[in-house]
């Protein structure tokens, strides 16, 4: 790894709370801790549970409340409101926000910048730093503007503003870290950027074998982790399983959940487990214990571009606990797209329960394809999808 001094500014902080907080934690543990600092924007007013894990590395958290929309009516006076007060944090926040920073920013002398874009903050505060300093910046990018501006409830206004930071800090960047093949291939092309494919994954030395042994002979299990993103998708493998009574071919099925929170409305009988939020290590074992990783992704229109461009770590989960997937999204998806190259799961591209209970049904009775899968899946787990190729492409985003 390059001995640059590494300056990373985030809205996630490293920690082991959260998907990006883990993805973080690992970029970080790369570098010795004189090397790396960061400054973490929170939207929460006290740190987040977990954050002390690399207390040493996370120098300054700052509480920035302003991202999300305040919109107090709706229609076009609300849009405008939202604007203007966007168009204030845009003009005098921002500059106090690098104010309030720039102690430990010539404190610490970094010799490269690395912002995740994660909020419109990010798009446009890491960039300008690295301008007045003169270094190299580098960025990573889970999810496109338009999800996150949405996610925030953003008027078009400003959400075209903040594309525009958007596309300048990613132009400015010296390369750019993605998160599936669809991306890298559009953000290339669109900003003239190298960009480097890094898809967070478990060590493979963690990978655990699917649990067979204490089973109930007449179980089906379907195993979730993260977060419900999704939500009318869930309703409708709920409404599928509600189909069958929640009994396919003769198994009753059984749905594990290893998250924060969710909720559930259920019009008729329901056979749902919730485990909360488990680390990894604790989590891999218990997940394994099922039959089947579910994975759904939106068919809204609104999150086109999220369900082209990103990808689920969870996908790598599933593979890592020895699950075949089921993929319950449109076809035109990342995850449809992965699928269709390695055989490691179906997809469901409808909410029709006689569609969504015949996906399940081939996961359950088909066993040439769950053979076929297992062995997709040890090859995706060797060559693709594993923390230590994670690590070698993390360096070569970092590389001078």
């Amino acid at each position: 790894m390059s001995q640059r001094r590494v300056l990373l500014i985030s809205s996630n902080q490293p920690s082991a709370s959260g998907v990006g907080g883990l993805y973080l934690l690992e970029c970080c543990r790369q570098y010795p801790s004189d090397r790396i600092a960061c400054i973490h924007f929170s939207s929460a007013p006290t740190p987040e549970p977990g954050s002390a894990d690399l207390s040493e590395v996370c120098r300054e958290i700052h509480h920035w409340p302003y991202d999300r929309s305040r919109r107090p009516t709706s229609g076009r006076g609300g849009a405008l409101v939202a604007y203007a007060d966007q168009w204030v944090t845009r003009c005098f926040r921002q500059g106090c926000a690098i104010r309030r920073t720039w102690a430990l920013v010539q404190a610490f002398e970094p010799d490269v910048i690395w912002a995740v874009l994660d909020t419109p903050l990010m798009y446009r505060l890491p960039r300008q730093i690295a301008r007045r300093l003169g270094i190299p910046l580098v960025t990573t990018v889970w999810d496109p503007p338009e999800a996150v501006c949405g996610e925030l409830g953003w008027d078009r206004w400003s959400t075209l503003r903040a594309k525009r930071d958007f596309a300048a800090s990613v132009r400015q960047s010296q390369r750019c870290g993605v998160v599936s093949e669809n991306m890298q291939a559009e953000y290339t092309q669109r900003f003239g950027t190298p960009c480097v494919l890094l898809r967070h994954a478990v060590r493979r030395s963690h990978v655990v074998a699917r649990a067979q042994q204490s089973r109930p002979e007449r179980s089906f299990r379907i195993g979730f982790c993260g977060s419900v993103y999704s939500r009318v998708e869930w309703d409708a493998l709920m409404a599928a399983l509600d189909s069958i009574q929640w009994v396919l071919d003769g198994r009753e099925v059984e749905v594990w959940t290893f998250c924060k929170r969710i909720l559930l409305g259920a019009p008729g009988r329901a056979n749902v487990r919730f485990f909360g939020w488990r680390g990894t290590d604790e989590m891999l074992p218990m997940l394994a214990q099922v039959d089947v990783g579910y994975l759904p992704y939106w068919f809204d229109n609104n999150r086109r571009e999220s369900v082209r461009l990103c990808f689920p770590t969870k996908l790598g989960t599933y593979l890592a606990c020895d699950l075949p997937v089921l993929f319950h999204g449109p076809a035109d998806s990342s995850v449809a797209a992965f699928l269709r190259a390695h055989a490691v799961g179906v997809t469901c591209d409808s909410n029709e329960p006689t569609r969504l209970v015949g996906c399940l049904r081939r996961l359950s009775s088909d066993e040439e394809t769950l053979l076929k899968m297992k062995e997709s899946r040890d090859s995706v787990l060797d060559t693709i999808l594993n923390l230590e190729l994670f690590q070698q492409k993390f360096h070569e985003l970092m590389a001078p």
